[in-house]
């Protein structure tokens, strides 16, 4: 996971601890953070994650999930994503979600794809992809009203 998400640099615990920190805030101030996923029976045991946080101290977010590799082609990152996604969409006001990850991280690609990302931008040190709202709930609920 740390390839591609660390640069593959083993982080300290302090910068572990710093980022769970972060991603509590974050969640109750924003309603978004990060999920664990759990590998049920016989695994039984935490195999990835799934979330949303900030991109570079601005208003827009990213989608951010990593998986161990005794996981990866298994279709668990779309599923995941696909249900994070739906959360988004449902219990917040964002209106655009992007997904950033290394040209050569391939998987990653792939997911951003099955999820109906486009392509928004590519440098050789980072592809990024990028999911509107079909629909503004909010501007749904001032038309609907208006209607009436």
């Amino acid at each position: 996971m740390r390839r591609f998400l660390w640069d593959d640099i083993v982080i300290t615990h302090d910068t572990a601890a710093n980022a769970v920190k972060s991603h509590l805030e974050t969640q109750v101030q924003h309603a978004i953070g990060y999920w664990a996923l759990h590998i049920p029976p016989p695994d039984d045991s935490i195999g990835g994650f799934v979330g949303f946080r900030f991109m570079d101290q601005g208003p827009d977010i990213e989608l951010m999930y990593g998986l161990a590799s005794p996981h990866w082609g298994k279709g668990l990152a779309s599923e995941a994503c696909t249900v994070a996604i739906d959360y988004l969409w449902r219990s917040t006001a964002f209106n655009r979600l992007y997904a950033r990850t290394d040209p050569s991280n391939e998987r990653s690609v792939q997911v951003m794809r099955r999820l109906g990302m486009t392509l928004e931008s590519a440098s050789p040190a980072m592809t990024t992809y990028l999911l509107r709202r079909s629909i503004n709930p909010t501007s749904l609920e001032k038309f609907l009203q208006k209607l009436s």
